[in-house]
């Protein structure tokens, strides 16, 4: 499997959500994975990070300033200086 994509796994850890809720989201055509590749895995890109969190922001109507700070703490976690 190639570095430049993810599972679903490592795709939902990275956005928040379980792996499932990907798959859910792949049946009922609201958010796509990039490639399936033999044996049903979905394999997503990073490129699809900020396309996740845009359609989830849809889900839920936040707006895009508060957006842009949820991917932002979630690319660059805080580190406690303690």
């Amino acid at each position: 499997m190639s570095k430049d994509t993810l599972t679903s796994k490592e795709f939902g850890a990275l956005v928040g959500v379980t792996y499932q809720t990907l798959q859910r989201y792949d049946k009922a055509g609201l958010f796509f994975s990039r490639e399936h590749i033999p044996g049903g895995w979905r394999r997503y890109t990073y490129e699809q990070i900020p396309e996740f969190y845009e359609f989830r922001r849809q889900q839920q109507g936040i707006d895009k300033k508060t957006l842009r700070l949820v991917i932002f703490t979630h690319l660059f976690p805080i580190r406690r200086l303690v």
